[in-house]
């Protein structure tokens, strides 16, 4: 970690990533952090990785941590508001319940999956909790909105298809931030009068061909194809973070449910989607899902920008 924060700080002045709204901002953009978590696994870096956020991430309203009731989950929380990162109001860090605030659960994603067929290979348990964590990112901004908004009991329709009046920027739980980064690139209002923003988006150059397959089948033969970058060469926006625009996962959600009668946290596990007969093998990303939609769709979403970060070792 010392030497990525070594090369961090060297490269500060080439790559002015801290500064937010460098593409000029007529309204300022609302955005939310979701950090989906497993406390009985992710504990050996989330309390460095949620203290990281809350003290570099610039255009942060609030984080909202999600899993399970934890009072490990807890302390963390406590401890990352306690230190008043850049000021920050007390609450700035909270919880969301991972079993009570989304149209799903662990229970209903591994049901689903087995109603459709999936086998139960070794890693059947770890299958369950990835398309979970999938689907918690992607309707993460919708559980907070119904969260601020007070609203208890099962999601409706009106929820599903809602497009709150905020973004969503999602975090894996053991991303550790090394200096200040600003997604915002530049906002202004559309014909409607919403704030619609240009994030920031990084990228690596993963090339999981399951990825594009569940695309496919989930968006059409067109709008689910990858998009190639500047210089016509793959590009994947796996890089355990990105920022979901609310109008645009609400288009995403608008078309799968059209395509395969379903909302999307449905119409994932149906055998037309794919990933149940591949269930063991990964065989669906949010990231890539929304990275290459938004580029194709709403080119006006994403800006590509590369941040140096790299995979482990962990602490």
């Amino acid at each position: 970690s010392a030497l990525l924060l070594a090369t961090a700080t060297a490269w500060d002045v080439h790559t002015p990533t801290n500064r937010t709204c460098l593409g000029g901002c007529g309204c300022v953009p609302r955005l939310r952090a979701c950090v989906p978590t497993a406390p009985s696994k992710d504990m050996k870096v989330f309390a460095q990785s949620l203290a990281s956020l809350a003290a570099r991430g610039v255009d942060l309203e609030a984080i909202y941590v999600v899993s399970r009731a934890s009072p490990d989950v807890d302390r963390v929380i406590a401890k990352a508001n306690a230190a008043r990162a850049r000021g920050r109001r007390v609450d700035f860090v909270r919880w969301l319940d991972e079993e009570g605030g989304f149209p799903f659960s662990y229970a209903s994603v591994k049901a689903a999956l087995e109603a459709a067929g999936a086998t139960h290979g070794g890693s059947y348990a770890y299958a369950v909790g990835w398309y979970l964590q999938q689907l918690i990112k992607l309707y993460c901004g919708r559980a907070i909105d119904r969260a601020e908004r007070s609203v208890a009991g099962p999601w409706n329709a009106a929820d599903v298809a809602r497009a709150p009046d905020f973004d969503a920027l999602v975090v894996d739980s053991d991303v550790v931030w090394l200096r200040d980064v600003a997604f915002v690139h530049a906002a202004a209002r559309d014909a409607a009068g919403a704030c619609r923003a240009t994030y920031n988006a990084a990228f690596s150059r993963e090339a999981h061909g399951l990825y594009y397959v569940t695309n496919k089948n989930l968006l059409g033969a067109a709008d689910g194809a990858p998009v190639p970058d500047a210089g016509g060469h793959p590009v994947s926006g796996v890089a355990h973070h990105m920022v979901f625009r609310s109008d645009v996962v609400a288009a995403i959600e608008a078309r799968v449910s059209k395509r395969l009668g379903a909302p999307l946290h449905a119409a994932l596990l149906k055998p037309e989607a794919g990933v149940v007969k591949e269930a063991h093998r990964n065989a669906f990303s949010e990231y890539q899902l929304y990275f290459h939609f938004a580029r194709r769709v709403f080119p006006g979403a994403v800006r590509v920008r590369q941040l140096y970060w790299a995979n482990g070792p962990g602490p």
